[in-house]
């Protein structure tokens, strides 16, 4: 646990600064991470499906305000709402897409929706002492490299600080990943095509599991999770998705995946081309 005064002074030292004793501390520091404070810790909590940061929450329509056209009913967000994670019509968080955000709005057709998103309750300062380890490390350096420009005047320092802040987010990340239930990936669009059309591979349907902060709906569009499939899933991840190791027997089972994919894919490549046809001249 940290105190926002420690997360001060872990800045300080990224920045090869000297330490305060106070938050109100008369030196220059002090005055330059109280204004840059609120915009380091917002950015930080959007930057990643946090899950200590995370809230569910059942909402009612706003019977005054008018629905965007096409739609029934109006839903204001929560109080505290910084980011959407998942939007359902069943408490489940079930996959649901008959929705619209538009107007600083939710818009549905169903009389209630089930909203889970990213809160900023636990961005107060009285709550600081509530955040994980590896990311209120992670807010230190994103302070220290808000501030460099003001607080320093070398440009080789701010790189070496934006290189560590954009690894220590990476590490905050897959610890934060590691307390999530294992997931299950359903096949991609791709992949269920060829197993309805009875092109080889398993016929049950089956998803992969994986460990980590993949999950339905959480983070990213419909389009991007089921439109490229497994191997777009995992080609997202190997990017830096920050998604976290996952255990043997997971990863021999999306290897499987994977490969069998790309199978498939050769297949499909060696039916297309043309046969060559020998031809024997008589002598």
């Amino acid at each position: 646990m940290a105190t926002k005064l420690e997360i001060w002074k872990q800045a300080l030292v990224h920045l090869e600064k000297a330490a305060i004793t106070t938050l109100t501390d008369d030196v220059e520091a002090t005055y330059v991470f109280a204004n840059a404070w609120g915009g380091a810790v917002e950015e930080a909590f959007n930057s990643g499906d946090w899950n200590f940061a995370k809230a569910s929450i059942a909402l009612s329509p706003n019977a005054a305000a008018t629905p965007a056209l096409g739609w029934a009913h109006a839903f204001d967000y929560p109080q505290g709402w910084l980011r959407t994670l998942v939007v359902s019509d069943t408490s489940d968080f079930a996959t649901f897409h008959d929705y619209a955000d538009e107007g600083g709005r939710l818009h549905a057709q169903t009389p209630a929706l089930y909203l889970r998103f990213i809160s900023d309750v636990n961005a107060a300062d009285d709550k600081v002492v509530t955040w994980p380890t590896m990311f209120w490390r992670y807010v230190a350096l994103k302070l220290a490299f808000d501030t460099c420009g003001k607080l320093t005047s070398g440009d080789t320092l701010e790189e070496k600080l934006r290189q560590r802040m954009e690894r220590a987010l990476v590490q905050a990340k897959n610890i934060d990943a590691r307390n999530e239930n294992n997931k299950l990936i359903e096949p991609g669009s791709w992949l269920r095509a060829r197993r309805s059309s009875g092109v080889g591979g398993r016929h049950d349907g089956g998803a992969t599991l994986v460990g980590g902060q993949i999950s339905f709906g959480e983070g990213e569009s419909d389009a991007a999770r089921f439109s490229p499939g497994l191997f777009g899933q995992w080609r997202r991840d190997r990017r830096g998705s920050a998604v976290a190791p996952r255990p043997r027997a997971h990863a021999v089972r999306l290897g499987a995946e994977l490969e069998h994919l790309a199978a498939c894919r050769r297949l499909d490549d060696a039916a297309a081309r043309p046969r060559a046809h020998c031809r024997h001249r008589s002598r």
